[in-house]
């Protein structure tokens, strides 16, 4: 029987595979939520009120209704917020005094000539900041000033400006239809994630079944034999086989004859004092070291010590003297290239 006719080496193709059509999945989830949400959205958007009705209301939920303003002044720069493409603005229509925030492109392209017969802001209605209300009421007092018997105080806020602000920067897809908003925008990004993953997992795969073959075929031949002769031992956990002279590693499709191997320890990877990854670190007698055995959970004690048993010159741990020996493995190495070459 073929090394590629094993079931455990034809799982690993087969979760690749099964990666790939999650991936479709999700997309299609995230592409039918999008399409829905749309729809919903075209619908409640075409429903738009003037932001001076909104602000009459004597409501208490006045948040994320679509409203228009027709502005007659150029929008005044208030306050920029952290987010620096965007800013609060002073405008102001025939008869009052609005908050807006918009992207600073679009109040820097409106020009005296758009606001003479009023220039017409869509958005959503949404709450101010505190600090933009301290801004606008010590731009009102610097401006009207004068004018005033007394100044004017952050209580008086409401009665000036209205006790919400148009948003011309939300969505109406975000707005009137949030959790297909959601699945849409996690989908998407989640889908394209594990698109791009599983893409590069089938490509790396078939690269390296294409190198596979062309290994030595004698050695191939004997590890599809010894893989399916009953006598292997298989680490589900590691995707690792042990055979009577080599160790294969499934999930990167390599294998090692045991008389090839120098040394192998247990390696914990830590990304911010988090484990990201367990393996073993495999060195070949040319001094090239291999990761095999990838999150093998409980099983790394018994893959090496099975090691040592089928060749006991492999060196087994991470200790300073296996370290020295290495170090001495390179240096003999690279005399012998030396000597080669002279």
């Amino acid at each position: 029987m073929s090394l590629f006719d094993n079931e455990n080496v034809k799982k690993g193709w087969t979760k690749k595979k099964r990666l790939f059509l999650i991936a479709i999945a999700v997309l299609m989830i995230s592409i039918f939520s999008c399409i829905w949400g749309t729809s919903i959205a075209d619908k409640k958007s075409k429903k738009i009120v003037e932001l001076e009705e909104v602000i009459s209301e004597k409501s208490s939920k006045k948040e994320y209704k679509k409203v228009k303003v027709k502005i007659y002044y150029q929008p005044w720069l208030l306050a920029e917020k952290e987010d620096t493409s965007s800013a609060y603005y002073i405008v102001s229509s025939k008869d009052y005094f609005y908050i807006a925030k918009m992207e600073k492109s679009l109040a820097e392209k409106i020009t005296k000539k758009d606001v003479e017969n009023g220039y017409e802001l869509v958005g959503f209605t949404d709450n101010v900041p505190s600090e933009v209300k301290n801004f606008a009421i010590d731009e009102y007092n610097e401006a009207y000033g004068d004018e005033l018997e007394r100044k004017v105080t952050l209580a008086d806020y409401d009665d000036i400006f209205g006790d919400v602000c148009i948003d011309l920067g939300k969505d109406d897809f975000a707005v009137f239809a949030p959790v297909q908003y959601a699945i849409f925008t996690i989908g998407l990004i989640i889908g394209l994630l594990l698109l791009i993953t599983s893409i590069s997992l089938i490509i790396v795969y078939r690269i390296k079944v294409g190198q596979l073959n062309k290994s030595n075929k004698e050695d191939l031949d004997k590890l599809g034999e010894e893989v399916n002769n009953g006598n292997a031992i298989f680490y589900d956990k590691g995707q690792i086989y042990l055979t009577n002279n080599y160790l294969l590693d499934v999930s990167n499709l390599q294998y090692f004859k045991y008389e090839d191997i120098f040394w192998v320890y247990k390696h914990i990877q830590r990304v911010n004092g988090i484990v990201s990854y367990t393996c073993l670190m495999l060195t070949k007698n040319d001094g090239k070291q291999y990761v095999v055995a990838m999150n093998a959970k409980n099983n790394y004690e018994e893959i090496m010590n099975e090691l040592a048993i089928r060749n006991s010159n492999i060196r087994i741990g991470y200790t300073a003297e296996n370290q020295d020996a290495l170090k001495m493995k390179k240096k003999e190495l690279k005399e012998a290239k030396k000597n080669k070459k002279a």
